[in-house]
């Protein structure tokens, strides 16, 4: 049942008989949340009139829609509600409807904690009788995109991934009015006309996209990667109703229905590494020679651990040689180990080379442009054949191993200068994986900080800290020595400070740019707002330096647009921290 009118028919010639007054509202469009009833009075003999909307009559009608829920208000106090769709005839001497329909909840109770008192019928002098509707429906069609990259924590305890990447994400959602009594209470009020959602949508927007840090880290603990949010959207919304629960459903009655996720999108260097990581995880499930490639510190190394501790021979040996550090007269005792008395100096014993120490494990060949053509010969050898012989011996061994190479030099050019063997390169590049270096990989440089920070504190048995224009220092830095130099200089602050807080002055590297901030940076925010910072610096340094904003964002490989949107934006942002 719906508009007042079906409730008039129904009642037949009774109504026709006798005045009658009645309150309603058509159907509710979409963009209005609440409104003031209209209150008519059914003549006689057909036809109608306006009266005061504000007075109340005993037997008076009010029809509740479908998508509806009807509230009255007595000087300002809620004294009945309903939310069943129907036609409803007040009674003097009738209990109150209150809580009547699908709202009935302990939230919704809570509002008012005193007994209702029942309408004084007629509008006795000097009282404020109002009827008013909610719209109850599901409010479809909001968008919203992130203005700045969202941190976003990619954690896969399957493989021990655990990194801080930013995303940007645009979509749609939609809310509904869950406790219409709060939302009376705490935002609308005794409106006298539509009470629209422009008139709360900016607000609801702005708190909504404050949220998705924390709602993001809830599903990043699931283990939901960013790529696939567009599939966990009931999961989201959930976490964005925790996340908003204290603004939204406790103070405004409003609750998130759905969350979608139309594209999500790391920066250019999350998704480096993320993609380094995740070709790292696939090879790992295979025995396909790899090849690290990148500059001198990026971490190869690391990259290397981390593909044998998640493959099927993670119980078995990690041999890392240094194939620079290998001359070519040992490279074969070294690698295929000896007999007893092999050769001048050799050991009366036996001794097992790294090919046998790594038997059913992993072989981690670093530099391994260094070698000679003569020791790139031999090692061809053996990885065609999986045997080798010991320096001294007569009798092949075979070998089980996984080999990972890595080298800072470009072999395809070695190549082609005959430096290196073709027949060889091909046989390591089967997985080539270039991993970028650290001034790619901003994001990284405060976790991996962080990271070599406890693990030196426990080395030497301290507790220090960086302090926060020591971190902002860190971001500066374009650290040419990648992850390795990273690694050296928190080691060097950490002996080097005398107090338990690390300080500018006694971390061993000197910024790319002179601070803008230089003591009074805030971490409270976390590792976006230090970035945001250190951005802000970029720009305005580069716009001092072209004096022109086409030049400038030319020069950050940028739109003009987008140089002078983050300019503004960041400018306003950290204006009072200044």
């Amino acid at each position: 049942m719906g508009l007042i009118a079906a409730a008039l028919n129904a009642a037949g010639g009774t109504l026709a008989s006798q005045w009658k007054e009645y309150f309603y509202v058509d159907s509710l469009p979409d963009n209005v949340l609440a409104t003031k009833a209209e209150k008519k009075v059914k003549a006689r003999f057909g036809g109608s009139r306006r009266e005061d909307d504000n007075v109340i009559s005993d037997g008076s009608v009010v029809a509740v829609a479908d998508g509806q829920c009807m509230m009255i208000v007595d000087q300002g106090k809620i004294v009945d509600f309903c939310a069943e769709p129907g036609e409803y005839v007040f009674e003097q001497g009738g209990e109150p409807s209150i809580f009547y329909g699908p709202f009935n909840g302990e939230k919704m109770k809570a509002v008012l904690k005193t007994t209702f008192d029942r309408l004084s019928f007629g509008g006795q002098a000097g009282r404020d009788q109002r009827v008013y509707f909610f719209n109850t429906k599901e409010i479809l069609g909001n968008k919203y995109g992130t203005p700045s990259p969202v941190p976003f924590r990619v954690v896969d305890g399957n493989i021990g991934l655990d990194v801080d990447i930013s995303i940007r994400c645009f979509g749609e959602y939609s809310y509904r009015l869950t406790n219409p009594m709060l939302f009376y209470t705490n935002v609308c009020g005794n409106v006298e006309g539509d009470y629209t959602r422009e008139q709360i949508d900016s607000q609801l927007k702005s708190e909504l996209l404050t949220a998705l840090q924390p709602a993001f880290a809830k599903i990043s603990e699931m283990g939901v990667r960013y790529s696939a949010l567009p599939g966990h959207t009931t999961e989201i919304a959930a976490a964005l109703n925790d996340v908003l629960s204290e603004k939204w459903a406790d103070l405004r009655g409003v609750e998130i229905v759905s969350f979608g996720v139309n594209s999500v999108k790391a920066s250019e260097e999350d998704e480096a590494m993320i993609k380094v990581l995740t070709l790292a995880k696939r090879i790992a499930k295979v025995d396909s020679t790899a090849l690290l490639l990148g500059e001198t510190g990026v971490g190869k190394d690391e990259v290397a651990h981390f593909i044998h501790n998640n493959s099927d021979r993670r119980d078995h040996n990690f041999v890392a040689v240094n194939c620079g550090a290998i001359t070519e007269s040992l490279f074969e005792s070294e690698l295929f180990g000896y007999e007893p008395h092999a050769f001048t100096g050799a050991s009366s014993k036996r001794k097992a080379g790294f090919f046998e120490v790594a038997d059913h494990g992993t072989l981690f060949l670093d530099e391994i442009g260094e070698l000679s053509m003569a020791m790139q010969t031999k090692l061809l050898r053996v990885l065609q054949s999986h045997t080798f012989i010991r320096v001294g011996g007569n009798e092949p061994i075979y070998t089980d191993v996984r080999i990972i190479a890595a080298t800072n030099r470009n072999l395809e050019e070695m190549v082609k200068e005959r430096k290196f063997r073709e027949d060889l390169y091909y046989r390591l590049s089967v997985i080539p994986i270039h991993i970028p270096p650290l001034r790619e990989r901003r994001n990284d440089i405060i976790p991996l900080a962080q990271h070599f920070l406890r693990v030196f504190n426990q080395k030497y048995g301290f507790n220090k800290k960086l302090s926060s224009s020591a971190y902002y220092l860190l971001l500066s830095n374009h650290w040419e020595g990648n992850v390795r130099q990273l690694r050296n200089v928190i080691e060097q602050s950490v002996i080097i400070t005398d107090s338990d807080v690390i300080t500018p002055e006694f971390v061993p590297i000197k910024a790319d740019v002179p601070a803008l901030f230089p003591t009074d940076i805030s971490i409270s925010g976390g590792l976006k707002e230090m970035l945001e910072q250190v951005e802000l610096q970029y720009l305005n340094e580069y716009y001092a330096k072209y004096n022109n904003i086409r030049d400038a964002a030319e020069q950050l490989k940028m739109s003009p647009t987008t140089f002078l949107r983050r300019k503004t934006q960041l400018t306003e942002k950290y204006r009072d921290r200044r």
